[in-house]
């Protein structure tokens, strides 16, 4: 095996699927963990030059902004370098962790998640259980923040929607109704449409739709998360040859890491996997709050 991969593949620019599973994954995990009054929008600022999964409270302030077209991530007012590499090494829930702490959001004990925190770990679940199509959540509302706001009318030509979903108070004062609404799409069409604040889907034709994959939880009871890590290690004293391959949670794979340079292999690899095969991760029934 005369070649390597590089090492700690992480650092390289990560695909636009990878983001994106990723945004909606520590969206996701964030609106778990408060009861903050909190909404999720898509922005396009810069008149369409970004593509931002947008956190949005009842006040109208925005204090996540993730894009997914760059390294741009301004968190509690901060913008983070290196954001999507390091959510990708360190995995959504200890990023989400962070951005509830900078973010000084509520924790309580105990609470209820919100219709928007379900209906959004829906659609990263959904997201996360693509195989063979190809998968993303676009916004019924296109908001580039300056130059042209209004419908996205390809994704609302799709759906027949309910009357009270385009009557609904809009997540923002400065936002639409439609701004709820986020279309499943599959290979280019879509085919189901969320409405976020409700947690709500309905097809193309209107009718109600509940085929949600089943939620995917590791042993600790975490959600399964939209990136693994996968750890090679080599030994370049018998010429290079593969002696191990795990797939393990991104927390974990430093440790692997380590435990496989103790034992004096070289090089020891550290990429991340966007594409977790099914299966991998534990089922167990979610919790009664997230039925």
């Amino acid at each position: 095996m005369g070649e390597h991969p590089t090492p700690d593949r992480a650092d390289e620019p990560l695909s636009g699927t990878a983001k994106e599973l990723l945004s909606w994954m520590i969206v996701a995990n964030v609106l778990l963990r408060t009861d903050e009054d909190l909404r999720v929008i898509e922005t396009h600022p810069g008149g369409g030059l970004y593509d931002c999964l947008t956190i949005i409270d009842e006040h109208g302030t925005m204090p996540v902004t993730m894009n997914r077209a760059g390294q741009g991530v301004e968190i509690a007012g901060r913008s983070i370098s290196n954001f999507w590499t390091k959510s990708a090494k360190q995995g959504p829930h200890r990023i989400a962790e962070r951005i509830v702490k900078l973010c000084g959001f509520r924790q309580p004990a105990n609470h209820v998640p919100s219709l928007t925190a379900l209906s959004v770990l829906n659609v990263a679940n959904w997201l996360n259980h693509y195989r063979t199509d190809t998968r993303s959540a676009v916004n019924a509302f296109y908001d580039s923040s300056g130059a042209y706001c209004g419908p996205n009318s390809e994704i609302v030509a799709a759906f027949d929607i309910p009357t009270p979903w385009l009557e609904q108070e809009p997540p923002s004062s400065m936002s639409d109704p439609l701004a709820w609404l986020f279309a499943l799409v599959s290979d280019g069409s879509p085919k189901v449409l969320v409405n976020t604040r409700t947690g709500a889907a309905i097809a193309t034709t209107g009718a109600q739709w509940k085929g949600w994959p089943e939620l995917s939880y590791q042993p600790d009871g975490n959600l399964g998360c939209p990136v693994a890590s996968q750890v090679t290690a080599f030994d370049d004293r018998h010429g290079g040859e593969l002696v191990a391959k795990v797939i393990c949670a991104p927390a974990d794979a430093s440790r692997m890491r380590g435990r496989y340079q103790e034992e004096c292999f070289n090089p020891v690899n550290v990429e991340p996997v966007f594409e977790v095969p099914m299966g991998y991760f534990e089922s167990i029934n979610p919790a009664s709050s997230r039925n």
